[in-house]
């Protein structure tokens, strides 16, 4: 910039000569460069200063006159009121002056100042982007100083001194001032051209790609940074939240403290784009900072082509880890993005996605290493990735004894994904049996660990692995309505989100307040929730499988004929089986009632070994692969009616067992549909194409939920 604006310099020469043309009349040049003076910020290297050499001023003038010139129609960003070579002095004037003034700035920052004394002071000074300023000063040879008008003059020596007797006086003529005005804007002029042409085709603002969450899915988002030459100031536009106005400070900090220049001569605006979406957090924090320090001439702006970044600064410069990483680098895969940098804790978890370069960075000065190619970055990474919940003990299957018809009812469930509701008196096992039902399920796919993953990441599980595990979810029955489903402003997801390719076991079924309960049903249906507000409407995945385990009655021990003998009156025991509604209780597929085991079946050693969870996750596997094999991408309770000819082709005598069910008024239209579905999972489990007979009859026998307690729960629904 320094050398380029030594042309300016000689245009300058150019314009003296015709100056002193107009004022002397003889082509004698009264001016000539007597000093070129300039400072400079940190960013600019010692080479640069040295290639103008300092030559000291001649006497400087203590009282100035001024007169402001408007910027071209080109500058965008300042204007002036005062019209041309109107003349403002002070009294009582020691030197007398007309000083022609233009200020304006071309592009993204580069200002040019031009600021002319006629016969006195000349004097060129252009800032750029980076805070250099480089001032050509011009001043008069002796005896060619003139005077506002014949009445005063000034020594023709030019230095102040001197006897009334040697004054020579010059008279300011009107036109001279004039042809100043003229050359100057025609000077201008050339000089914002020059700017112009040279900023053609270049982003003054520079910008970088990071991304947020909307809800749990992923955005992009353009961090937009500009420098402009002011008083200190931080702007961040794009309607940012609380969170990403109070990075500020952070992201100052965190420069100074890696050992970079903070631009502090300087406004520094940010614009988050789009503008018009709400975002909140700290994940801008990292790409506003490296963005700030390209604009700053700090780091070769050309490096970040095709770089994003994302994460949270911490004020000594440490990247702390952000949430939802899996969702936002899904999104910059989608984009111009060929590479991400994010915090070194989410590298393992963020290389899930594929696709592009992912670099991990513990720190700003890394993150600038690995973008210069200096660093690979850090974060373990490992092909198979174990979470710490996978390495423990696991509840297994071959711990339950007893309960046969309770373990063939997990099976049944968990090839086919039923919901099941267990119901039994306190301590038979009821959750005992439903913590072991995720240990059945087949493993995750690689999609499914990553939306796991991810899911947990937003909902604040601080994954630095990825998840293989199915989650488990088991809120308390005080759970309130936003927590189970999902609420807030902006709406944040609940439990069933969080158990999305999981298990959501709700204990206490009845205690749940009925809202909670009944919201339920979408949700059980359709595998998604969406929750709307005023200002947004969010949709969550939920495709979870639901067991609930609930008291057949407020004391218990409803149908029990031993020592510990129901005490609830009928209303009680009708109002406790109200809780649940009709349509709730439709919607389970299997309904089994638990009973509890003896004394002897628990201490004593099995005649034969009971099955682990293994053996019996292999058998689901198998029938689920039955499943695929038939072109069913889906579970079975998610099958449809339309396709009924192809997974459920029926004899006349399962067609009339059908018909003869509903006609008895046991089954809705909704439950004789459930009823095939569940009928379709015991053939596949019995490695049969068609449905049979056998299989309905088992399937009506879960569905009616045989047993005292359930036929005490049944009996006071009735009523």
């Amino acid at each position: 910039m320094l050398r380029s604006d030594l042309s300016v310099f000689e245009s300058w020469k150019s314009l003296s000569r015709v100056i002193a043309a107009d004022l002397c009349g003889d082509g004698a040049s009264p001016f000539s460069p007597m000093a070129i003076r300039m400072s400079r910020t940190p960013s600019i290297s010692p080479s640069d200063s040295n290639a103008l050499e300092a030559i000291s001023r001649t006497e400087r003038f203590s009282c100035w006159s001024s007169t402001w010139i408007p910027p071209m129609e080109s500058s965008p960003r300042r204007s002036s009121s005062t019209a041309p070579c109107q003349i403002s002095s002070r009294d009582p004037p020691t030197w007398r002056s007309t000083i022609l003034s233009m200020a304006s700035s071309v592009g993204g920052g580069t200002a040019v100042a031009v600021t002319v004394a006629a016969g006195i002071h000349i004097s060129e000074a252009t800032s750029n982007r980076m805070g250099t300023r480089v001032e050509l000063v011009m001043v008069p040879l002796p005896g060619c100083l003139i005077a506002e008008n014949p009445s005063q003059g000034v020594p023709a020596g030019g230095h102040g001194s001197g006897s009334q007797d040697e004054k020579v006086y010059q008279p300011v003529r009107k036109r001279a001032i004039e042809t100043i005005c003229h050359q100057i804007r025609e000077l201008y002029r050339a000089v914002t051209l020059t700017s112009i042409h040279k900023t053609q085709g270049m982003v003054m603002a520079f910008r970088l790609l990071s991304g947020d969450l909307e809800g749990i899915h992923g955005r992009v988002v353009e961090v937009e940074v500009d420098l402009i030459p002011a008083l200190s100031s931080f702007v961040i536009s794009g309607l940012p939240g609380k969170g990403i106005r109070e990075a500020r400070e952070r992201i100052r900090s965190a420069i100074e403290n890696s050992g970079y220049r903070y631009p502090d001569r300087h406004r520094i605006v940010v614009n988050l784009a789009p503008a018009a979406w709400e975002k909140d957090g700290s994940v801008f924090d990292l790409p506003i900072a490296l963005s700030i320090l390209a604009a700053s001439g700090q780091v070769d702006a050309d490096l970040f082509g095709g770089w994003a970044a994302l994460g949270e600064l911490a004020l000594d410069g440490r990247v702390r880890p952000v949430p939802g990483c899996l969702g936002i680098i899904s999104q910059l895969r989608r984009s111009c993005a060929d590479a991400v940098v994010v915090p070194a804790r989410n590298r393992s978890v963020a290389r899930a996605v594929g696709g592009m370069k992912i670099e991990g960075a513990a720190s700003l000065r890394q993150a600038l290493e690995v973008i210069r190619g200096e660093s690979r970055g850090s974060g373990a990474v490992t092909e198979e990735i174990t979470s710490a919940e996978d390495r423990r003990d696991r509840a297994d299957l071959s711990d339950v004894r007893g309960h046969a018809r309770a373990r063939r009812a997990l099976e049944i469930a968990a090839t086919g994904e039923h919901p099941m509701l267990m119901i039994g008196p306190p301590g038979c096992g009821k959750s005992f049996l439903a913590r072991r039902l995720g240990g059945l399920l087949p493993p995750l796919d690689r999609e499914q660990q990553i939306e796991v993953t991810h899911i947990q990441e937003v909902c604040g599980s601080g994954c630095e692995q990825l998840v293989t595990h199915r989650p488990f979810r088991a809120p308390h029955h005080s759970v309130s309505w936003a927590g189970l489903i999902g609420g807030g402003s902006p709406p944040n997801p609940g439990e069933v989100t969080r158990a999305h390719h999981g298990v959501l076991f709700l204990d206490e079924f009845p205690e749940i307040a009925r809202r909670s309960l009944e919201a339920l049903r979408e949700p059980m249906e359709e595998g998604s929730v969406t929750i709307s507000r005023s200002g947004s409407s969010r949709t969550f995945p939920c495709r979870f499988l639901i067991i609930a385990a609930m008291n057949p009655c407020p004391c218990g021990h409803a149908g029990d004929a031993g020592p510990r003998r129901c005490c609830c009156s009928g209303a009680a025991l009708a109002a406790y089986s109200a809780r649940i509604s009709g349509p709730m209780l439709d919607r389970f597929d299997i309904r089994i009632s638990i009973e509890p085991i003896s004394g002897r079946q628990l201490l004593e050693e099995p005649l034969t070994v009971p099955e682990s969870s293994a053996e019996v996750a292999r058998r689901v596997v198998e029938a689920r692969q039955r499943a695929l094999d038939r072109g069913q991408l889906v579970p079975n309770r998610d099958l449809q009616w339309r396709d009924r000819s192809r997974w459920a082709p029926l004899s006349e005598p399962v067609t009339r067992l059908l018909i003869e069910a509903q006609n008895q008024g046991e089954l809705s239209t909704r439950g004789l549909t459930r009823l095939m579905r569940l009928g379709r999972t015991i053939a596949d489990l019995r490695a049969s194409e068609a449905i049979e007979r056998v299989d309905l009859l088992e399937a009506m026998s879960l569905r009616s939920g045989s047993g005292p307690a359930s036929r005490a729960v049944s009996l006071a629904n009735q009523r």
